[in-house]
């Protein structure tokens, strides 16, 4: 089911890309890798994170980032 919503938010986000409005899927799943890693964290669910925190930000996106630099600053988990 994750990699479907993830697949999902990628496709979302080239739909919006297109038509100039906000990048609505990418921020769920954003929101998803925050909120998600710090009730149950898996190392391969953050590597993702980590990834597409990479995608976004070289698509000019900050978003990705903030919510990435929130989870190490706030999370009690601490990644390898």
């Amino acid at each position: 089911m994750y990699n479907e919503f993830k697949q999902y938010a990628n496709e979302d986000t080239k739909i919006d890309q297109r038509h100039m409005n906000e990048l609505y899927g990418v921020e769920c799943l954003f929101r998803f890798y925050t909120y998600d890693l710090e009730k149950h964290f898996r190392q391969h669910v953050f590597e993702d994170f980590q990834q597409e925190t990479l995608c976004d930000h070289e698509a000019g996106q900050l978003y990705g980032l903030e919510k990435f630099l929130a989870f190490l600053k706030y999370s009690r988990q601490k990644p390898k």
